[in-house]
C-alpha cells in the first residue's frame, strides 16, 4: 500500500527563508521512514512470503523466523540511525520546523519501543487459552504478533496465557515475552480451578458421550471452563474486564480506539464480533434444559429490554442455534457498580448512571450463576457437547438488556482460522 504523507499544520509564522526548508526536511524524513519494511507497523514480523512454506514440525519455520528477526533488527537499526542523524542535523537549525523535529523523535521512539503505551484506561486483561499440544510457532506466536501490532502495542494491556497441561518450553516463554514486551504471563489451569469433568459425573457417562458425539475430552473441558470458571481463575480475578481471544485469530484492521473504553463509555457489558450458528447434533437437549430453568426462575432474573428473539424465532419454542462466536469476547465480570467511579478514561469520564450499571450484571450475577449451574447438573457438556458460545449467547439474550450488547464487527476485520469473517468492505481488508 502506498504511503500517504501525514497531514501537518503549517507553521504559525513561517519566515521567508524557512518554509521550503521545513517541507524538504519533512519529505526527507518521510522517505527514510517509507524505506523501512516496518513503516507504519504495516506488516507483522511473522508474515512470510507466499512462496515460503512454514514446514510441518516447525524446525524450518523457526530457522526462517530467526533470519527474519535478524533482518528486521538490522533494518530497524538502520532506520533508527538515520532518524537519529536527522534529529542531530536539524535539531539545532533555526530553520527547522518544530513539527518536523517532533515527528522524527516520535518515530524514533516508536521504532525503538520507547514510546510507551497509552495510559491504561481500564482494569482489563486479554486472555488466551493455549493448547499445549499445538505448534505454537504457527498458532500462538503469530496471534500475539498480530494482537500487538494491531492495537495492544499502543494500549499496553496485560495478556494472560492459560494452558491446561504444562507450561511450554523456556524458548516459547522467552519468545512470548519478547513479542509482548513482557506483558504476557503464563498460568496453568487445574482441576480445582474448573478444568475437567465434575467429580460427581460417572466416567461411564463421559465415555458414552465421547462415543456418541466424537469431540475430544479437552474440547468439552474448554467449553465447561469458559462457561463457568475462566473469570474466576487467579490470573484473571483481579480484573474487571476480560477480552477473550483464541490462537489462530487475526485482526486485519487496526483498532483505532481502546475496545474497553468503547464498552465503558457506551455503558456496555458484552462485546462480540461474529455471529454464527451452532451444529444441531452437538446440542440436542440444550434448549429444552434451558427452558426448564427459565420457566422456574424468578421474574427479576429477566431485565426489561432483553431480546429473546435473537435466539428463538418462534417465541421460545425452539432455538434457532444463533450464537456469538465467542473466540472474540469482551465481557465485564459483573457490572454491579461503576468499575472505577469518576476515573478519567483518556478524554472521557465514566458518567453512566449507577442505576443503569446495576441493570447490567452478568457473569457473577445470580441469574447467570444459577443458569450455568443448572446446565452443568444436567451433564450436557459431556453427555452431549454443549458449547460455551451458545450458552453465553442464550444467557446474554435472557439476562441482559439488548442495549448492553455491543458489536465490534465493523471495526476489526476479525477472522479466526476458519470463517466466518466480518467486515469484508472495510478499506483494510478489501484486498483479501
Amino acid at each position: 500500500m502506498a504511503h500517504e504523507r501525514h497531514p501537518y499544520p503549517p507553521p504559525l509564522s513561517p519566515g521567508a527563508d524557512d518554509s521550503d526548508d521545513g517541507d524538504d526536511e519533512l519529505a526527507l524524513a518521510e522517505q527514510l521512514l517509507a524505506a523501512s519494511p516496518r513503516h507504519g507497523l504495516a506488516s507483522p514480523r511473522w508474515a512470510q512470503p507466499a512462496a515460503t512454506p512454514r514446514g510441518g514440525a516447525g524446525a524450518g519455520w523457526r530457522k526462517w523466523q530467526g533470519r527474519q528477526s535478524l533482518w528486521h533488527r538490522s533494518s530497524n537499526g538502520l532506520v533508527l540511525a538515520a532518524l537519529a542523524i536527522l534529529v542531530v542535523l536539524f535539531g539545532g537549525a533555526a530553520s527547522t520546523q518544530s513539527h518536523v523535529r517532533d515527528y522524527v523523535k516520535d518515530r524514533v521512539a516508536m521504532y525503538s519501543g520507547q514510546g510507551g503505551p497509552l495510559p491504561q484506561r481500564a482494569n482489563a486483561t486479554i486472555v488466551i487459552l493455549v493448547n499445549p499440544f499445538s505448534n505454537m510457532y504457527q498458532a500462538l506466536l503469530p496471534t500475539l504478533e498480530n494482537i500487538e501490532l494491531k492495537f495492544n502495542r499502543r494500549m499496553g494491556y496485560p495478556i494472560q496465557l492459560l494452558t491446561d497441561g504444562h507450561l511450554p518450553s523456556e524458548a516459547i516463554r522467552n519468545r512470548t515475552d519478547f513479542i509482548t514486551n513482557g506483558k504476557a504471563t503464563w498460568s496453568v489451569v487445574t482441576h480445582e480451578q474448573g478444568w475437567g469433568p465434575p467429580d460427581w459425573l460417572p466416567q461411564k457417562t463421559i465415555d458414552e458421550g465421547l462415543r456418541t458425539i466424537p469431540f475430544p475430552l479437552g474440547y468439552r473441558n474448554m467449553c465447561r471452563f469458559f462457561s463457568m470458571f475462566h473469570w474466576k481463575h487467579p490470573a484473571l480475578e483481579k480484573y474487571d474486564w476480560i477480552f477473550r481471544l483464541d490462537e489462530g485469530i487475526t485482526f486485519h484492521c487496526e483498532l483505532q480506539e481502546d475496545p474497553f473504553e468503547t464498552m465503558i463509555r457506551n455503558n456496555k457489558t458484552y462485546g462480540f464480533t461474529n455471529v454464527d450458528q451452532e451444529a444441531p447434533f452437538v446440542i440436542p437437549t440444550l434448549w429444552k434444559t434451558a427452558q426448564e430453568f427459565f420457566r422456574e426462575a424468578p421474574r427479576h432474573y429477566f431485565p426489561a429490554g432483553r431480546d429473546e428473539s435473537f435466539v428463538s424465532d418462534d417465541g421460545g419454542k425452539t432455538y434457532n442455534r444463533r450464537m456469538y462466536y465467542n473466540n472474540f469476547e469482551i465481557v465485564h465480570r459483573s457490572v454491579g457498580a461503576p468499575p472505577f467511579p469518576g476515573a478519567v478514561l483518556s478524554h472521557h469520564v465514566l458518567t453512566a448512571p449507577v442505576d443503569a450499571l446495576h441493570a447490567h450484571k452478568f457473569l457473577e450475577s445470580e441469574p447467570y450463576q444459577a443458569f450455568v449451574n443448572h446446565l452443568d447438573r444436567a451433564g450436557g457438556f459431556y453427555k452431549e457437547r454443549w458449547g460455551d458460545a451458545p450458552i453465553r449467547t442464550i444467557a446474554a439474550s435472557y439476562f441482559l438488556p439488548a442495549s448492553a450488547l455491543h458489536s465490534f464487527s465493523n471495526v476489526t476485520g476479525y477472522r479466526h482460522d476458519l470463517p466466518p469473517f466480518e467486515c469484508p468492505d472495510l478499506p483494510c481488508v478489501v484486498h483479501l
